[in-house]
């Protein structure tokens, strides 16, 4: 597997009109989806409050102090969750949990809309609002949860600009010695126009990136320099275009890496998609890891009546239960059926499947048009430095130490790319926690940062760039 790093800058534009959040975004079986990964979202907050590292703040009467936690965009509310038990165990301190949720008016009203923000009240103070606009006092919060929503804001409202603006508000409303979680993608290693050549050996994935590239391309922002500069693709030898693509041929294709990064990303979520439908003739029953550091997750599934996926579970499964029902016990194996599937399915899309077609343009208005940015490590420190100063106060949002910083990978997905085409990059999540420490205390903290081999290791390259900036910015 390629060691996963951190490092090099996108080169970013900033006229990017705003857009709202589709109200598809609140769909329930989305948010079920993003529920999950529910402890990872707020591991660093809830250690922070284990650890009795959080101060206290005025309360929402500011009749008394406690411990009050912001959650900026709360999803389908599993954090909130957390955050609540974790308030009802932690008996030393009272906690207030806030929300901020973006929500417009037409859906605040809808029948969904109601719903959800029904239940995310039923476990925190809502507030409707932006992360670049949060609707709050100075240092009104003993600490900020942020998970996946800084990749959402910059695709929404504008790239690398608003990611700033967002740095700035957490920064004005978190208290002094207050900290952040903060969770997202990670971001690829290299520059989006470096070029990347990529083979693909599965005819969904060709037949996929023939439907869906030049949807990508025709609506993709214009955030990114020069973005799609270079995209070029062969089979059997020769230089074709995306509508000549043939399925049952190898495709190489050669671009900028952020095209690339996109294709794999919108690959899984179109196939999630239509499998949370039904389009692909199946729905997963039940998952459990057998080894999650390995990726190896075994999954149940259960056909539909005279569905293709009935036809070849049996090819593909550890075993038949009965009534449709399969097991697999290496997620592998549902994956390489799963993708004989998807490419039955554009084969019938071609044809009359008007259901499926539907589907998948569903995904396409929601999802498939979006070139999502994100800050990698050393990006992220800097700007949140930047962002500090902004505020003109004698405090710095920056981590601790080298165990504020973290880089999981998806060993899962990533087995999956590893298996389906050569030359994939790297699948993970980016955790940082942020302090707003005193800016005296800072050069301490950062030469701590710079000593650690762990830590240059995640950012790579980028981290002597990241220290020179970081320590210019603090003298």
């Amino acid at each position: 597997m390629e060691k996963i790093n951190l490092t090099n800058s996108y080169p970013i534009k900033e006229e990017v009109k705003q857009k709202n959040f589709p109200s598809e975004k609140e769909a329930e079986k989305y948010l079920k989806v993003i529920n999950e990964h529910a402890n990872e979202k707020s591991f660093f907050i809830t250690d922070a409050l284990d650890k009795n590292l959080l101060p206290s703040v005025e309360n929402i009467n500011k009749d008394k102090k406690n411990i009050r936690i912001l959650e900026i965009g709360p999803g389908g509310g599993s954090t909130l969750e957390i955050l609540r038990d974790y308030a009802k165990q932690h008996t030393s301190a009272e906690i207030e949990i806030d929300a901020v949720e973006f929500i417009n008016k037409k859906e605040r009203h809808s029948e969904l809309g109601g719903r959800h923000l029904k239940a995310l009240k039923q476990n925190a103070i809502i507030s409707i609002g932006r992360a670049q606009e949060l609707p709050f006092n100075d240092n009104s919060f003993s600490a900020i949860n942020v998970s996946s929503i800084f990749h959402e804001v910059s695709s929404y409202e504008g790239g690398r600009k608003s990611i700033n603006q967002a740095l700035q508000e957490i920064f004005r409303v978190l208290a002094p010695e207050g900290a952040v979680g903060y969770r997202d993608v990670a971001a690829p290693s290299k520059n989006l126009n470096t070029t990347h050549e990529t083979k693909y050996v599965r005819p969904a994935w060709r037949s996929f990136i023939k439907e869906a590239a030049p949807y990508l391309i025709e609506n993709s922002p214009n955030f990114y320099t020069n973005r799609l500069r270079g995209v070029k693709i062969w089979q059997k030898g020769k230089e074709i275009s995306l509508q000549d693509i043939n399925s049952d041929e190898e495709l190489i294709v050669q671009a900028p890496i952020g095209f690339i990064c996109e294709i794999q990303r919108h690959y899984i979520t179109a196939r999630d998609h239509l499998l949370r439908h039904g389009d692909l003739g199946m729905h997963i029953t039940k998952t459990q890891w057998v080894d999650m550091k390995e990726g190896i997750k075994q999954t149940f599934i259960k056909t539909h009546l005279n569905s293709f996926a009935e036809e070849i579970a049996g090819k593909y499964s550890s075993g038949a239960l009965g009534n449709g029902e399969y097991t697999f016990d290496d997620g592998l194996d549902f994956d390489n059926m799963t993708d004989e599937v998807m490419q039955n399915f554009f084969k019938n899309i071609k044809k009359d499947n008007k259901q499926g077609k539907a589907s998948f343009n569903e995904w396409l208005n929601r999802e498939g048009h979006k070139f999502y940015f994100y800050y990698n490590i050393s990006e992220l420190l800097q700007a949140a430095v930047e962002a500090s100063q902004k505020n003109n106060e004698r405090y710095v949002l920056m981590p601790k130490n080298s165990k504020d910083i973290q880089a999981i990978p998806r060993y899962y997905y990533q087995r999956y790319l590893n298996n389906v085409f050569d030359n994939p990059l790297p699948d993970a999540k980016q955790l940082v926690r942020f302090w707003k420490i005193p800016e005296q205390d800072a050069k301490n903290y950062l030469e701590q940062l710079i000593k650690s081999k762990k830590l240059n290791n995640i950012m790579g390259e980028g981290s002597k760039k990241c220290w020179e900036s970081m320590n210019d910015l603090l003298k």
